[in-house]
């Protein structure tokens, strides 16, 4: 509390304030009543303890308080002047019935989150802190092994088209960025790109094949695809079997959002779709920064795929790989955000909204990595 002298019975603006029961004083002044003491202000800054036992204690940060002892049974006793960077404890002794009063210096960093003039400051440090868990976590990321490309969506210096590679595989799978806005990232500070027109998106290269796979992607949606036949594509390889046989796509990977708010992971074409349960709503998409993941194990037998939200498990399939079964998933050139429409047939698969971080691991995260994933990075 921090309270300042008035005139005796006055109010701020010299109206009467009626008697307060509490106060010891024939004059109303500002006081605290805890089981063990009543702490009346005199002008003051000052701040009061008090446990689960009752046990009470009053620092005293500028100006003087009045500190009276009150006994068990509710009866007030000893009185206690404190002055500027003064203490007192009042506790209840071992037979329950009298006081044990210890004075001491006043200790001021047990109220530091909650002094006047602090508060702007801890505030402020709220606000970093999941900025500085991220970092952390963003740190460590970087030297895993099987961390094939990271996007942390933070700008490289003034260049606006290049979207950098943090992992050690380094620059050559740096993206460069195709129509994106630059806007605010999930934190205070940092940025993301904003999708939403035909032919944006970022595009790579990753001539890579997997096994075993893990995308995971923070993403902001202003809205779904309006249309049946519409998606948002995540990550979208070049080329489609079916409709392009020229290029060897056998493989290549499709991670898309569905127009019903379902996650759509496919691996060379419609017959390897795995499909997860609705994971947005049009009702509620927008503003909202949301934690995306698909684990995919390639498999000569049968190919599994799950998928998580948030850090949750919200569905798996198996994708029977009648085609080609020892096919592995790859990517080759690649959009984040969107697809190559020359290779689409026209259709519109671009993200409506923003994507802040992706990342591409060589191995398959369990739930357990993936839920610690989700809490590390969260905004």
């Amino acid at each position: 509390a921090r309270v300042e002298k008035r005139g005796e019975g006055r109010g701020a603006r010299g109206e009467d304030v009626p008697h307060y029961p509490l106060s010891t004083t024939h004059y109303p002044l500002f006081s605290v009543r805890t089981p063990t003491a009543l702490v009346t202000d005199l002008g003051t800054e000052f701040g009061v303890e008090v446990d689960e036992s009752g046990a009470s204690a009053a620092h005293v940060f500028r100006g003087d308080v009045e500190v009276r002892v009150v006994a068990a049974e509710g009866k007030e006793g000893q009185t206690i002047r404190l002055r500027e960077n003064e203490s007192v404890r009042i506790e209840t002794s071992p037979s329950g019935l009298g006081r044990t009063v210890l004075r001491g210096a006043a200790d001021p960093t047990s109220f530091s989150s909650v002094r006047p003039g602090q508060l702007a400051q801890v505030a402020r440090q709220r606000r970093l802190a999941p900025l500085r868990r991220w970092q952390a976590f963003s740190e460590e990321l970087r030297k895993r092994d099987d961390l094939v490309a990271y996007y942390d969506f933070q700008r490289d210096g003034d260049n606006c088209a290049l979207l950098p590679n943090r992992a050690a595989t380094g620059r050559r799978f740096d993206g460069q960025v195709q129509g994106g806005d630059w806007v605010q990232g999930r934190f205070s500070g940092t940025s993301a790109l904003r999708f939403g027109m035909p032919g944006s998106g970022v595009r790579l290269n990753i001539p890579v094949e997997f096994r075993q796979l893990t995308l995971a992607v923070w993403v902001n949606l202003d809205s779904l695809p309006t249309h049946t036949e519409f998606t948002s594509g995540l990550l979208m390889s070049d080329g489609w079997h079916e409709n392009d046989q020229s290029q060897n796509c056998t493989g290549r990977i499709h991670w898309q959002i569905h127009y019903d708010g379902k996650m759509l992971f496919t691996r060379d074409n419609w017959k390897d779709d795995a499909i997860s349960l609705p994971v947005f709503d049009n009702a509620e998409v927008c503003g909202h920064w949301r934690c995306l993941a698909v684990v995919c194990v390639c498999d000569p037998e049968a190919s599994h795929v799950a998928f998580y939200l948030d850090g949750e498990h919200v569905g798996a399939a198996d994708m029977p790989a009648a085609v080609h079964p020892t096919m592995a998933a790859k990517f080759g050139p690649v959009t984040i955000g969107a697809w190559n429409t020359a290779q689409a047939g026209g259709s519109q698969r671009w993200v409506h909204g923003a994507i802040d971080e992706m990342m591409i691991f060589r191995s398959a995260l369990d739930a357990e990595e993936i839920h610690r994933m989700y809490e590390s990075t969260k905004p």
